[in-house]
Parts: structure tokens; sequence; C-alpha cells
């Protein structure tokens, strides 16, 4: 969506993630300011919290909680699941982190997070789908749309920091 958003100059710039080996269209241009990794994300209570890595298959009924529709997030995981052939067990949708993460606490549901986003203090363990998912933080901008001085103030900003 962001992306997207990018492309469409509904907006300047774009803090998102894109896949590793992702084709960027070509009027985007973006510099890399990190990696991250989505994992499967239980409560420590929830039986599941105890393995070490994941299976889509293991999860194929469990009740889960995607963010909306247009984020890269749920489009990565629906692709996941369709790669299995498997139809996700999507209860709820929403962007909101605090949500998730209650959600979470209940010990029956499963999100996917990436790993930024568990806290050492949560209750919370994030799990290894398959192989893994390694995703690229990325600052996107359209090159052929004007961009104010303030802007390219904060990319030069952001090249020299590194979110790990």
């Amino acid at each position: 969506a962001n992306l997207q958003a990018v492309e469409n100059r509904d907006i300047d710039i774009a803090v998102t993630v894109i896949t590793q080996n992702q084709e960027v269209n070509q009027n985007i241009e973006y510099i890399k300011i990190g990696e991250t990794d989505l994992l499967f994300s239980v409560d420590k209570s929830h039986p599941l919290s105890r393995k070490t890595t994941i299976t889509v298959e293991e999860i194929n009924d469990l009740p889960l909680i995607l963010m909306n529709e247009d984020t890269m997030q749920s489009k990565i995981i629906q692709d996941e699941f369709e790669k299995h052939d498997i139809i996700p067990n999507i209860q709820i949708r929403t962007n909101q982190l605090y949500t998730i993460k209650e959600l979470l606490s209940f010990g029956n549901l499963g999100a996917f997070l990436f790993n930024q986003m568990i806290d050492e203090n949560d209750n919370i363990v994030g799990l290894p789908i398959n192989e893994g998912i390694k995703l690229d933080i990325i600052i996107a901008w359209n090159k052929n749309a004007y961009l104010s001085e303030t802007a390219y103030e904060f990319i030069d900003f952001m090249k020299s920091k590194k979110i790990s």
C-alpha cells in the first residue's frame, strides 16, 4: 500500500518493507535502512510457544490476527499460505500493535509480527516461519515527483541510521 501510494504520488515518502528479492517499480527510488524478520507470534502460555520454528501447515487451523489487507505484511502472509494451498483462519484484522499484543495475551490466537515489535518484556514468543521470512526496511520515494528540501534532509538523515 505504501509503495503504491508513493508511486501514485499520494504520499511523498514511505517507510515500509519489501521482500529481499522484490522487484520495485522503476519510478520508485529507495534506500535500505535495515532488515527485519516476520515471525509467527503467540503468547508464552500457548502450546506452540515451546517450538523454535513453525511451518504454515502447523498453524493451518489456528485462529489468526492479521494486519489489514492493504499492508505488505498481510500480502506476504497470504502468499505464504497460498504456496501451501492453505486458507488461513483469519479471525481479526487490525493495524493496531497494542491491540494485537493484547489479543495474543488471551492465549488462543496467533499473529505475525516483525521481530522489532516484540519486546523482551512482552509475554510473546516469535517463531520463524518455515525457513524464515526476511524483509528489507526501506525508505521509498517517487523519483519523478517533487520532494521538498526537508524530505531530502530526512532521507539523508536516515541514510546514516540503521534499524536492527
